[in-house]
């Protein structure tokens, strides 16, 4: 049975004019996003890549069926707040952000759908309250970012040199257009998909368009997991995982994967093509979408 089969299906009434803007204030800070609804169907929040925001699930969920979904800008994303000036951006303050905003739309169990950076924060979100979660699924990641134990002192100690240090003056561009364009030149992010994300994640500033990410998320991370740790979060997810990877996406490391494969009770992993965007560029995206409903299916 899928995790939404006691609603009925959303496919093709799904679209952009459907979307409905969330704002929600966690912790004095506001965390905003989109919800694309699907009467009766089963809730999923849903967590986008680094640098990106809440219209990279723009492309797909039009194409996914019976799922209710909250796409989140995760804090400094989007129209999300910054994380205050005196709070550096810790991987692991995204996990609270979620399950804080399960609690506030009154989600008691819920699906994830992650994509890259969401990916990882997904899966930690899964073995934190494994109870409450009804099935993952991550595009181009499966745990965070790790540094072995012996090296979390430089670590640290790049990430404050870093923080100490002032924030360079965002970049500037002459539209929004621009900004998009500056991305596709920077990442080979597709005009259409990178369009997409400049809409909602850039503001006007005096005049000229800036990307509204924080700058600060280019930073080190002050503090990452060890691997054993990611391990041991994924051993506690108890729902089936999907990892879907694209065939030009990330050069996952093998050895490490192997690992986390291990540790989880019950991963499918799918590859199919595209490059890391795979779900936000129109060549690819039909592909993803044809992973995650065979997922389903058997859930």
């Amino acid at each position: 049975m899928g995790i939404g089969a006691a609603g009925g299906g959303c496919r093709g009434s799904r679209g952009l004019k459907n979307q409905q803007e969330i704002r929600l204030e966690i912790a004095g800070r506001v965390i905003a996003g989109v919800h694309w609804p699907c009467a009766g169907g089963f809730p999923v929040i849903a967590l986008h890549g680094w640098l990106d925001n809440a219209a990279t699930w723009s492309k797909l969920l039009p194409l996914l069926d019976e799922m209710d979904v909250y796409a989140l800008d995760l804090a400094g994303h989007g129209r999300s707040d910054h994380r205050p000036a005196s709070v550096p951006y810790h991987f692991i303050d995204n996990v609270a952000d979620v399950i804080a905003v399960a609690d506030a739309l009154g989600l008691e169990k819920f699906g994830l759908l992650g994509h890259s950076l969401g990916a990882s924060v997904a899966t930690l979100v899964a073995g934190t309250v494994p109870q409450r979660i009804s099935s993952v699924i991550c595009l181009e990641g499966f745990g965070a970012l790790t540094t072995p134990a012996e090296q979390a002192p430089g670590q640290l100690e790049r990430s404050l040199q870093r923080y100490l240090q002032p924030t360079s003056p965002p970049s500037r561009y002459a539209s929004v257009e621009a900004a998009a364009q500056a991305r596709t030149d920077a990442t080979g992010l597709g005009s259409d998909a990178a369009r997409l994300l400049a809409q909602r994640g850039t503001r006007d500033l005096d005049g000229d368009i800036v990307w509204s990410a924080d700058p600060r998320l280019r930073y080190d991370s002050p503090l990452r997991l060890t691997e054993e740790q990611v391990c041991a979060f994924i051993a506690r997810i108890e729902t089936p995982v999907l990892l879907v990877r694209a065939a030009g996406g990330l050069d996952f490391p093998q050895q490490v994967y192997q690992r986390r494969a291990r540790a989880c009770r019950s991963l499918q992993i799918v590859e199919v093509e595209g490059e890391h965007h795979l779900h936000l560029e129109a060549a690819t995206v039909a592909g993803v979408a044809a992973a995650i409903a065979s997922f389903q299916q058997d859930l």
